[in-house]
């Protein structure tokens, strides 16, 4: 057990090494019972003394606890307004008539979605909405559902990303869909690289996705 010499040197130096205890399970009762000449119980330093300058440090990071839990509920609501608008942004986001049925079955089917990309702002724009409210674990597993709902294995067996021996998907005009969808989701932290490479993967595997399905090639 570590003395109260040891634990609280002058102006509570040794602070430092608990304030996540402190600010957890702990910290109300210390706060409670911490009163000048009292002595309490701290779990990791065993029993010590309270003075004004402990005392005064824990009733310090106990203000800082209250103002994390305030700022934690609003963050947590700004998160839920946030997932309400997206719901109602693509609610409320008519479906464009032409806009064609997902997932495609056929190359030539995608190649004409590929050339309304060219062209139709208001595909493109339910396209970014359709994937971004599409979701997932992560970025990588969102691009994954955004891939699975856009093409059948059969189709994504002709695409490898540089177009070696195969045609490019680096090249085609949903790529930069994918990327708004995945920023518009996780902002910067959707970096292009990470995208990239999970497109890549995907491809790569579609042909063993086939296989375990026993899908015809």
């Amino acid at each position: 057990m570590l003395s109260s010499s040891l634990v609280f040197k002058k102006n509570f130096k040794l602070m430092v090494y608990f304030p996540i205890f402190v600010l957890t399970t702990e910290g109300p009762r210390l706060r409670r019972n911490c009163s000048t000449g009292s002595t309490v119980f701290h779990p990791i330093f065993g029993y010590f003394k309270c003075d004004d300058n402990n005392g005064t440090a824990l009733k310090l990071l106990m203000g800082i606890n209250d103002k994390v839990d305030h700022l934690t509920i609003a963050v947590n609501e700004l998160l839920r307004h946030h997932k309400n608008l997206k719901i109602d942004s693509l609610e409320s986001l008519e479906k464009p008539a032409d806009f064609p049925d997902l997932p495609f079955s056929t190359l030539e089917d995608f190649l004409k979605f590929e050339e309304k990309l060219k062209t139709n702002e208001d595909i493109k724009l339910y396209a970014v909405h359709r994937f971004t409210n599409i979701g997932g674990s992560g970025i990588e597993s969102q691009v994954r559902r955004i891939l699975k709902l856009l093409l059948r294995d059969p189709v994504a067996c002709k695409y490898n990303w540089k177009g070696r021996d195969k045609i490019s998907f680096q090249k085609t005009e949903v790529v930069p869909i994918i990327h708004r969808a995945i920023q518009k989701s996780y902002g910067q932290e959707g970096t292009i690289l990470k995208v990239e490479n999970t497109i890549k993967d995907w491809l790569k595997y579609a042909r063993a996705r086939m296989r375990s399905s026993n899908v015809a090639l």
